[in-house]
């Protein structure tokens, strides 16, 4: 064997090597990419499932309106999904991509429902805005009339008293009521729908063994 073939020969084992090297920290960082994703994709769904239980209490207690309570704070299926496509079967996939997109139509009927409370608050504030301008209004002119500090000091009193009274009660009334002109029926409505289809236990079923099995495995470890 020459010096020419020799060194041939460790120049392609030595590219050999490097390549091997390369491929195995490659597949090492794409397969603990996998298990991360797993992780995080379960973790979301039984943190999902902790809130979907609170809002069916919730619900049970009072379905006619809808608890302040998101599911998801995240949303990472439509992200990691397509890491798990050779893991699930299609009726285990249809699984998942069903929970999440049930958690998401309710959250959005949350929202929704939301935006009429928020509408309401503000019409309440405006009109009692109004109320109190006219009773200022109206006392300015009786105090401009007086001469006397005292007859003057009564009407700010008296204006004041009848300010406090008013927003009292009007804030009690419409406190109590306070969805009802802006609040339409059908977010809660579609929430309820919701919330009685959705499986909270899916982290139970073999998806979440499947899950918890990739984000806890070994393999590759030794890499």
């Amino acid at each position: 064997m020459t010096i020419d073939s020799i060194s041939n020969f460790a120049s392609g084992f030595i590219t050999l090597i490097v390549g091997l090297f390369a491929f195995t920290v490659y597949s090492k960082s794409k397969f603990d990419y996998k298990k991360d994703s797993a992780n995080i994709v379960l973790l979301e769904i039984q943190s999902a499932e902790r809130q979907i239980k609170k809002i069916k209490e919730a619900l049970t207690k009072n379905s006619s309106d809808l608890p302040d309570i998101h599911i998801l704070q995240d949303e990472s299926w439509t992200k990691f999904g397509y890491l798990f496509l050779s893991d699930f079967k299609r009726d285990e996939w249809d699984t998942i991509t069903s929970f999440y997109n049930t958690c998401k139509m309710y959250d959005q009927c949350v929202e929704y429902n939301n935006s009429f409370f928020q509408k309401n608050e503000q019409e309440i504030r405006i009109n009692r805005q109004k109320v109190i301008t006219e009773y200022v209004r109206d006392y300015a002119e009786k105090i401009e009339k007086v001469s006397k500090s005292e007859e003057k000091d009564k009407l700010i009193k008296e204006r004041d008293k009848k300010i406090n009274a008013f927003i009292d009660d009007y804030m009690n009334v419409n406190t109590t009521n306070l969805k009802v002109p802006y609040s339409p029926k059908k977010p809660v409505t579609d929430g309820n729908t919701y919330m009685s289809s959705v499986d909270s236990n899916i982290s139970l079923m073999s998806v979440g063994t499947k899950l918890e099995k990739i984000a806890s495995s070994k393999f590759l470890s030794l890499f």
